[in-house]
């Protein structure tokens, strides 16, 4: 579990699930955001991640996939998909 500050105020990040390729070069996250706040009924979102293994091992690439969660998070109102291996 993680926080993560947006525009959109903080969001609780939970891993749900993970599965990792044959070769072990791609992980795909499930993930569960939750935001809630005491004026406004609880949102939760899906959010599947697909990033190469080494984006997880790289302190700096951490950052730079918590800055994409984020993006997405404020451009995005529903669940859907981020693929950080073709950069979509």
């Amino acid at each position: 579990m993680s926080v993560l500050g947006t525009a959109k105020g903080a969001w609780v990040i939970r891993v749900l699930s993970g599965f990792v390729t044959d070769d072990g070069a791609t992980i795909q996250l499930c993930l569960v955001l939750e935001r809630h706040s005491d004026s406004a009924p609880a949102q939760f979102r899906r959010l599947n991640v697909v990033l190469s293994e080494l984006d997880l091992k790289v302190a700096l690439a951490r950052v730079m996939v918590a800055d994409r969660i984020r993006d997405w998070i404020e451009t995005t109102e529903a669940d859907g998909v981020l693929d950080m291996i073709l950069g979509s």
